[in-house]
């Protein structure tokens, strides 16, 4: 006979001889609950039960149904019936439940079979009935749950096992979160440990849920028993209060909140990320680090960055400090980052990655070509295989300065791990941007984030903190009412209150308000220790020995023992060395630095900022990884007044990153790529553009020399022809790019003559122009044999290839192909990279046999660029070699090879935003699935092709997709289901 097992505690499960079986039908399922529950009924019960709003006949006739599915799954001898009036379970057949066990059982494993709430979750439609019955069960047991509960922890009180206490009452608090007895019993058992923050804590939570949730407050014993902690916690002696100098006051509801999310984390029980927002000096960092010094991270692995106002404009570099501890982490346990990542983390991290040079003159992407979801899938694939091993916990602070990319990022990760692997931790301060605050709604939304507004201290909390930090006897109420007016309840200038206090300055120093505390707290450092001071207060962020020193007249040891002063102070303290080997300094809080940094005056922040700035470059070694440091310069240069140079460096800042975007193919462009502005937004562009005209009309008036001012200038041109031809602007952009030309040809500089040709190029190529795109491939050309520069003579073969293509003289375009392959395969042999170039040349010679009909050759060609890319692990142009190569398979009538190389195209197309190549692998993938049958997927396939159309503007594509249409319309004439698919489309 069969076995069969029903978990009803939880999501409710049914398992026969061993294996889960499930019902098609949730009233029949409904049905075999309820009489395993009451091992026989009425039928007219039954009927009335689960179907009560529809005729007896055809309720019965439903029942009939029921049985017989149940009869289906579990066996015919299940059910009987005895009488003709009654359903019955059959007695002989074995029929165990998690209920009948935990019943019959007062042990504490009976606890564990209580998984949740009767028939979790689980309902049917149109049966109040049913729902009533279910909602008496669950109150049943959920009592007798809580009994049991009850009896173990009142045993465990008596043998004093106050550990098992604590685990059963947190599980009788989780059942019953408003039962107050619960949270007083607790407290006391906190009490008898001697866990009296433990306990405090407690009460903040309780009263908080009163509060939030039942709009009512602690009960008199509650709060009374509150009061007799508070005191036996305040009455100690100071040694033990001050916690050895770490003592930490108040927050007990954020921080048992903060303590349970992530428990949930350590759990996996719907675990949250959660950020901290408040004013400047609120107290967010403490309580975070409280909290970090609360919990057990030693089997995590902690990340942590800071984010800061001058950066903001910046992509990604909130992340740079943490990707470099990844780096060494993945180093420490022999992980590898995927080749194909390598090119990218280099070009977005400058300077993270060790050697990897040899990289710079492989041929990469256009950055106008990559998708956002590129960036998210790297960060998250890094993360994400980091963590397999290691729970990740990630810390952020001052997330409102975070720029858009990193966010977005950030939202992407949580999204997809929904918190079950990596933690994020946030603080903000309260005047956050709107971005951040749509980040936190949106994640809020779905329950992946929660939000804790740090409030300021109350009066009364002040007196309190006051009492439990001052000598005893000290903090009367004259002298808390005092603190509380002078700080407004803000923690860190009560905190440099006391400080004051204790260390026997007396009131004076708080009649002259919060300025006063701070200056008297830095006019006890010696003079030599006050001009050190100002030195570091000019860095926004942290700042190495090195840099001080040069910026300074002391010697090695002189300033070791400034900085030594200003530590045991705790002013300042040491953080981890960077590349350089010397420690880093920063700020202890960062109202010490501004307030600081205010009271120099305009000419000495002038002179010091110029002086950092000037000192920071003369370390420049390579223009790219460099590009890390330009913003860094430019605050520098901003600050001390120096336009020019301030202008050079955010000019040159944007030209290392900015895009080409007008090739027909702008993958295949040996562009280096570049990420703060491959990721900006059409306004982001907007206001650097802005800037920088505002910046050259400034020095312009004040009748002020440019930084390398023919250098400046071509930039400048450089960048806005290519912004202007993106724009669809022509007339300007190509006057900039000629412009540019000529003042090139002026200064003889060929480096910049040849790119605008190359720009000349791209633009020829997006109005389909052949004697632009001829004109200027020979320019290049001559440029490249007068100055014998072979790489360029390669790219100048491909665009006249590319130009011969255009006038369909093929067999020259081909010729052109072939000989810039052997010149970069030649140049390959002296270790330089060009696999991508030669792919490129590949695709194109692919291209023009399929044009000629000639199918085979052409998949030929376009497997050779595949094979090429693939070998060295360069992904970029896969998705337009895949779509090529499937749009020959489709031509040859081969559709399931089509489909393979298809699927392959639009998998590539996801992680790069190539509209073009996602335009028409969707438009011949809705053919091949017309082929199949498959209308439904082949009208989706359609509608795609048509919206990336509609975006990208080419011609080509228009005609393919036009003729796409009309052979559906066609073949729509003798297929009446392929008509009701399209038709609405098509009309």
């Amino acid at each position: 006979m069969n076995r069969i097992y029903v978990h009803f505690f939880g999501t409710p499960m049914i398992y026969l001889d061993e294996n889960r079986t499930s019902f098609p039908f949730k009233k029949a399922e409904a049905l075999f609950y309820y009489l395993v529950i009451k091992k026989r009924a009425l039928k007219d019960e039954l009927s009335a039960l689960f179907w009560p709003d529809i005729e007896s006949e055809k309720a019965r006739k439903n029942l009939r149904n029921s049985i017989y599915n149940i009869r289906n799954i579990l066996g015919k001898d299940v059910l009987l019936s005895p009488q003709k009036d009654f359903a019955a379970l059959n007695p002989e057949i074995e029929i165990q439940t998690d209920i009948e066990i935990f019943a019959s059982t007062n042990s504490k494993e009976a606890l564990f079979l209580y998984k949740g709430e009767f028939l979790e979750g689980f309902f049917i439609k149109d049966s109040d009935r049913f729902d009533s019955w279910v909602f008496e069960q669950r109150d049943y047991y959920n009592e007798l749950y809580k009994s049991k509960l009850d009896n173990i922890i009142k045993g465990s009180i008596n043998k004093k096992d106050y550990k098992d206490a604590r685990q059963y009452l947190k599980q009788y608090i989780s059942t019953d979160e408003f039962n107050e007895e619960a949270y007083r019993t607790l407290m006391k058992v906190y009490a008898k440990e001697g866990l009296i923050n433990e306990a405090l804590d407690l009460y903040g939570k309780l009263k908080y849920r009163l509060e939030t949730e039942l709009s009512v407050k602690p009960d008199a014993e509650t709060a009374m028993l509150y009061k007799r902690l508070l005191e036996a916690k305040n009455h100690r002696p100071a040694y033990l209060r001050t916690n050895g100098g770490n003592f930490f006051y108040g927050r007990l509801r954020e921080l048992s909140l903060m303590q349970d999310l992530f428990a949930s984390f350590l759990n996996n029980i719907n675990a949250q990320s959660f950020i901290l927002i408040g004013e400047a000096g609120v107290g967010k960092t403490a309580l975070l680090q409280h909290f970090l010094n609360k919990i057990d991270t030693k089997d995590m692995i902690l990340l942590r960055t800071d984010c800061n106002a001058n950066e903001e404009k910046y992509s990604l570099r909130a992340w740079t400090p943490i990707l470099a501890k990844i780096i060494k982490v993945y180093g420490k346990k022999n992980m590898k980052i995927p080749e194909a990542w390598v090119n990218i983390i280099a070009s977005l991290f400058p300077g993270v990655l060790e050697n990897v040079e040899n990289y710079r003159n492989e041929a990469l992407l256009n950055p106008s070509a990559i998708a956002y979801g590129i960036v998210e899938e790297i960060m998250s694939g890094i993360l994400s295989a980091l963590s397999r091993e290691n729970k990740l916990l990630v810390i952020i602070e001052d997330i409102q300065w975070i720029d858009s990319l990193s966010l977005s990022i950030i939202s992407k990760i949580i999204s997809v791990d929904k918190n079950k692997k990596i933690l994020f931790i946030m603080t903000s301060r309260n005047e956050y941007l709107k971005r951040t605050s749509y980040f936190v709604s949106e994640l809020s939304r779905h329950h992946l984030i929660t939000k804790f507004e740090i409030q300021r201290f109350t009066r009364n909390e002040v007196a309190e903190l006051s009492a439990a930090t001052l000598p005893q006897g000290m903090a009367d109420k004259e002298l808390t009412d005092k603190i509380y007016a002078e700080t407004e309840g803000n923690a860190f200038f009560i905190t440099e209150c006391l400080n004051l206090l204790k260390s026997g300055e007396g009131l004076t120093a708080l009649s002259r308000g919060m300025e006063a505390i701070l200056s008297t707290r830095i006019s006890y450092l010696s003079d030599e220790a006050q001009k050190i001071l100002n030195i570091l207060s000019v860095f926004f962020s942290h700042i190495n020995f090195d840099l001080v020193l040069s910026l300074s007249d002391k010697n090695e040891l002189e300033l070791s023992d400034i900085m030594e002063e200003l530590q045991n102070k705790f002013i300042i303290e040491e953080i981890s060395s960077d590349h350089s080997g010397y420690p880093c300094y920063r700020f202890t809080h960062a109202k010490i630095r501004e307030f600081v940094y205010s009271k120099l005056s305009s000419s000495k922040k002038s002179i010091m900022h110029n002086k950092a700035g000037l000192i920071i470059e003369t370390g420049l070694k390579n223009e790219f990884t460099d590009s890390s440091i330009y913003p860094l310069l430019i605050y520098h240069f901003t600050n001390g007044g120096n336009k020019a140079k301030a202008l050079y460096y955010r000019v040159k800042l944007i030209y290392t990153y900015f895009p080409l975007k007008n090739e027909l193919f702008p993958t295949l462009n040996d562009i280096y790529l570049g990420i703060n502005y491959c990721y900006m937004t059409q306004r982001d562009m907007d206001n650097h553009i802005k800037e920088i005209n505002a910046l050259i009309e400034e020095i312009r008036i004040e009748g002020g020399n440019l930084e390398n001012q023919y250098g400046t200038d071509m930039m400048v041109m450089h960048i806005k022809g290519q912004y202007c031809i993106w724009q669809g602007d022509y007339r300007n952009g190509t006057g900039y790019i000629n412009k540019m030309i000529q003042l090139s040809d002026k200064i003889h500089n060929v480096e910049y003559a040849v790119k605008g040709y190359q720009q000349m190029v791209y633009y020829g190529i997006q109005i389909n122009n052949a004697k632009t795109v001829a004109f200027y491939s020979n320019k290049i050309l001559d440029a490249a044999k007068e100055h014998n520069i072979e790489e360029l003579i390669g790219i100048a073969y491909r665009f006249l290839g590319v130009y011969n293509s255009m006038i369909l003289d093929f067999e020259e375009a081909k010729s052109f192909f072939r000989r810039s392959i052997s010149l970069f395969k030649k140049l390959e042999l002296r270790g330089k990279h060009y696999t991508l170039s030669i792919a490129a040349c590949f695709n194109y010679i692919g291209e023009i046999n399929r044009r000629e009909k000639n199918y085979t050759k052409a998949i030929e060609c376009f497997e050779k660029s595949i094979k090429l890319c693939e070998q060295k692990n360069i992904f970029i142009g896969l998705q337009v070699f895949y779509t090529n190569a499937g749009r020959a398979a489709f031509d040859m009538e081969d559709y399931s090879k089509a489909k393979a190389y298809l699927v392959k195209a639009l998998d590539y197309c996801k992680n790069c935003n190539f509209l073009g190549s996602q335009s028409i692998a969707n438009g011949i993938m809705c053919m091949v699935y017309i082929n199949e049958g498959k209308y439904d997927a082949a009208l989706d396939s359609f509608v795609k092709a048509n919206e990336y159309a509609g975006r990208y503007k080419n011609d080509d594509i228009y005609k393919l997709l036009n003729d796409i249409k009309s052979r559906i319309q066609d073949m729509m004439l003798a297929d009446v289901q392929l008509k009701n698919v399209f038709y609405h489309r098509l009309s």
